[in-house]
């Protein structure tokens, strides 16, 4: 990143208790001047399907159309991509983030980056080619790609890092923390906030059309978890993630 850029951050959004080194990523926000909506996107927790509602309902009013998921992020501002006067603007934005049950998370990370091997879109990606698991769609395959987080690989990629070390700020200081369990819901509440119709929500009960598009990209983990857990496996993600489970309030409770 432009090192004048993140200065530019460090300034603008002084006293925010910003995290400069996730709201420096370009993947991190995703910002809707239209709207007035800061949304702290979380790989593997709806990302791409809120991202996808959110460009569309803001581009009703430029026309604007979409063909990928890709195009819908690329129109959102982001804290790295936008101006000073946007920057100080996003400030007062309503924030907001989707978390994931950590369990089902953390699988559909593996089914999605790891077990699908060559089959994958990523397949060409060295980091995801190297973890252990890598085309084993299998139960075995997520023993291995769990024992791989616990000894050294909880941090090699975003898709699987902790929620709550992918914030851009503490939680408290979100107007809205919705979880992808209750989507429909809590982005309802959320266009409630902003003075949107809240019925638009109600497509959130499924993937976004943008997104079901995308070959492979949607894993039906949540439906998998009891076919890969163990309890052993279970005690090991749920002491990974502990501060998913605490500060998002999920229970620890796995089958």
């Amino acid at each position: 990143m432009n090192p004048l850029m993140a200065l530019r951050n460090m300034v603008v959004f002084r006293r925010m208790e910003m995290t400069h080194a996730n709201l420096n990523n370009s993947a991190a926000v995703a910002a809707f001047p239209e709207l007035r909506v800061f949304f702290n996107r979380i790989k593997k927790s709806g990302n791409s399907t809120v991202t996808a509602f959110l460009a569309e309902l803001a581009a009703e009013e430029t026309g604007q159309r979409f063909g990928t998921v890709r195009d819908a992020k690329k129109a959102a501002l982001s804290p790295v991509r936008c101006s000073w006067r946007e920057a100080r603007e996003m400030r007062d934005y309503t924030r907001f983030t989707v978390v994931r049950n950590p369990y089902d998370r953390v699988l559909s990370a593996f089914l999605n980056k790891v077990a699908l091997g060559e089959e994958g879109s990523d397949s060409r990606k060295r980091r995801f080619r190297v973890v252990p698991g890598w085309g084993e769609a299998t139960p075995d395959g997520f023993a291995r790609f769990v024992a791989f987080l616990d000894e050294r690989g909880l941090h090699h990629d975003r898709h699987w890092w902790p929620q709550r070390e992918l914030l851009v700020m503490p939680p408290e200081r979100f107007h809205l923390i919705g979880r992808l369990e209750t989507l429909p819901e809590d982005m309802a509440r959320l266009l409630t906030m902003i003075g949107r119709d809240p019925e638009r929500a109600r497509s959130l009960g499924q993937p976004h059309p943008l997104e079901a598009s995308q070959p492979l990209k949607i894993t039906g983990a949540t439906a998998k978890r009891a076919a890969f857990y163990t309890p052993q496996l279970a005690q090991t993600v749920g002491r990974l993630y502990a501060a998913d489970f605490e500060t998002f309030g999920y229970p620890e409770d796995w089958a």
